[in-house]
């Protein structure tokens, strides 16, 4: 144990030096010591706490420029299947570690993008809004949520309509509680350690509702309905405070107080902004940084399954040779 940590530690100390680690570099540091899920598990989590990425290839200086030789080019190939098995050919095939440490990658990944997406508020009014369609039989129950089929040992349609059935009552009456929370929140007279502690409360009920929702097992494109949701008002956001820095830049640029006219724009921008805080039901700031939350996890996950897809495919092209 004691010269696999002392492994662990050296792959630590070249991700920061380096700035991530490779998969190649990882498989000469744990060349056969690392083949278990169990290992792996703990390996991500302890990179992951280092903000240590694993990449394909190492971080490269800019490169000088200049004219490409023309032995440096691609050969020019006509044939669209032999293009095919030369592009996919370039490919490396995936080591056993590499195939756990991404499978592992695209589990935690999505987990953590999909939490941050049922933790919004927004998110979770309108998820109260599609499940209580689901129940009405306006929306198909499949069309919805993953369903196994009757008769598995999983959950069947008849256990899945009584799960969202009884979440959908605690989940409407959180998402209820938080909304006259945030009513609160939003009035003049409260205190700030009033409204710090109001805060605490929506953001412990969201947590609620967050697991939940995950409980329900919704399909990829809900979420990716929810997700989009999300971003759209962060849009309208970003656009607010745009015009907000435009205005707030020509009086800096003229050295002068606001105009009248200034002013009762920056007051109606401002309210918009609150009206955005109270749709998403946490403070602008903390939304922003849910957004860029999600896109981060997003973004890992999706590199993440193609990777593991890329690799799987060379695999399936180097038989086939």
């Amino acid at each position: 144990m004691k010269k696999i940590d002392d492994k662990l530690k050296l792959l630590i100390e070249e991700g920061k030096r380096d700035g991530g680690i490779t998969y190649e570099r990882f498989n000469e540091i744990f060349p056969e010591d690392c083949n278990s899920p169990e290992r792996i598990d703990e390996i991500f989590a302890t990179l992951d706490s280092h903000d240590i990425e694993l990449r394909d290839d190492p971080l490269q200086a800019p490169e000088e420029s200049g004219d490409a030789s023309a032995e440096s080019l691609p050969e020019k190939i006509d044939d669209p299947v032999r293009m095919y098995l030369t592009q996919m050919g370039e490919i490396p095939l995936l080591t056993r570690a590499e195939e756990l440490l991404l499978a592992k990658k695209i589990e935690i990944s999505r987990q953590r993008y999909q939490r941050e997406v049922f933790g919004s508020g927004l998110a979770q009014g309108n998820a109260v809004k599609l499940i209580s369609e689901v129940l009405r039989g306006d929306i198909a129950l499949d069309k919805a949520v993953k369903v196994t089929p009757s008769g598995s040992e999983e959950f069947g349609k008849e256990d899945v309509f009584q799960l969202i059935q009884t979440n959908l009552g605690t989940l409407s009456r959180l998402h209820e509680e938080c909304s006259k929370a945030f009513v609160c929140i939003a009035e003049n007279g409260i205190s700030d350690e009033g409204r710090e502690r109001l805060l605490e409360r929506v953001q412990s009920r969201n947590g609620k509702g967050a697991v939940l929702i995950g409980e329900i097992n919704l399909k990829k494109t809900i979420i990716n309905q929810l997700r989009a949701e999300l971003a759209n008002l962060y849009r309208k956001v970003e656009h607010v405070e745009q015009e907000v820095e435009k205005i707030d830049q020509a009086r800096r640029r003229g050295k002068r107080k606001l105009r009248s006219v200034e002013k009762a724009r920056l007051d109606d921008l401002n309210n918009r902004l609150r009206g955005y805080e109270t749709t998403a039901l946490e403070p602008i700031r903390a939304f922003k940084e849910r957004i860029a939350t999600i896109e981060k996890w997003y973004n890992e996950y999706e590199n993440a399954k193609r990777k593991l897809s890329g690799g799987n495919l060379r695999l399936v092209v180097s038989i086939a040779k």
